[in-house]
């Protein structure tokens, strides 16, 4: 649960992809630990967004609060709601490979998504620059395959220009959408498809 709340300050993204491979070798009734982590973590993200548009570009504000406190508040109450039909440890074992090397920020894992925060930060820019505001749906959708702080960011510094207050926000939640899908296949992915996640995730996210 605090591994889930605090990963999602800084990158929810990285973190269900840690979670989700430490799901390779979980027990069923572990999994579960997990999946509240994984939603906990979907909710802090939106807790993050908000600060960071409230400190960027205030006028934004007021066009995604409600929205995002919703969001925010459904991740949430959905992890705590799989938490609570865990009646069972809820310690989560240690594995013999983190015994032996503990690495909580898996250094390859934030390396990948590094780069990706560099790449569209380069290409947020250079898409207002060159194409304007015609590409930014697009640019929004595929900005959610990893951490969406820097597409976001680019958008409310001042880059945008004279792009309208409710495209901005518009692109700021449509990233959100993009992001939790992509992370939902993470989860699924890195944690060698394990079937126990799909419909928690799937229903989760759905929702």
């Amino acid at each position: 649960v605090i591994s889930g709340l605090l990963g999602g300050l800084y990158s929810s993204t990285a973190t269900i992809t840690i979670l989700s491979r430490k799901c390779k070798h979980a027990s069923e009734e572990h999994l579960k630990e997990y999946l509240t982590a994984m939603f906990l973590a979907v909710g802090m993200m939106f807790l993050r967004l908000l600060v960071i548009i409230a400190i960027f570009n205030a006028s934004i504000l007021s066009r995604v609060a409600l929205p995002m406190v919703i969001l925010m508040l459904a991740s949430c109450s959905i992890g705590l709601f799989i938490r609570r039909g865990n009646r069972g440890n809820r310690d989560v074992p240690r594995t013999e490979e983190e015994e032996v090397q503990d690495n909580p920020l898996e250094f390859k894992v934030a390396l990948i998504f590094a780069l990706l925060y560099i790449v569209f930060t380069v290409a947020t820019y250079f898409m207002l620059q060159w194409v304007g505001t015609s590409g930014l749906t697009v640019l929004s959708v595929l900005s959610g395959a990893g951490d969406i702080t820097p597409f976001i960011l680019n958008l409310l510094d001042g880059q945008g220009g004279t792009i309208p207050m409710n495209l901005l926000a518009a692109s700021c939640l449509l990233a959100t959408l993009s992001n939790n899908i992509m992370k939902t296949f993470y989860a699924l992915f890195f944690s060698g498809n394990r079937k126990e996640l799909a419909r928690p995730l799937f229903a989760g996210v759905g929702i």
